[in-house]
């Protein structure tokens, strides 16, 4: 499996929910959910995978659980996998 690595940036209570790219190869977030009880981080799984078009399960936070920088860690099936 192939992993990837995306560089987010969280604005949690926001007042619009959107995915921004940047140029430098981030991602910024706006949520309206607080940072508070995993409630931003679960938005930012969920809408991230749905940006990339990939299920959920396959996204995991692996850095800045509770910061607003955080780095996450998307996991690619091999091409000649049977998975």
């Amino acid at each position: 499996m192939n992993e990837k690595y995306i560089h987010i940036i969280v604005h949690p209570k926001a007042k619009q929910e959107k995915i921004e790219e940047r140029e430098n190869g981030y991602l910024e977030v706006y949520c309206r959910e607080p940072a508070e009880r995993g409630l931003a981080n679960a938005f930012v799984k969920k809408k991230v995978a749905e940006h990339l078009k990939i299920p959920e399960k396959r996204i995991s936070i692996i850095s800045g659980h509770r910061k607003g920088k955080k780095i996450l860690k998307i996991y690619q099936p091999n091409k000649d996998s049977s998975l």
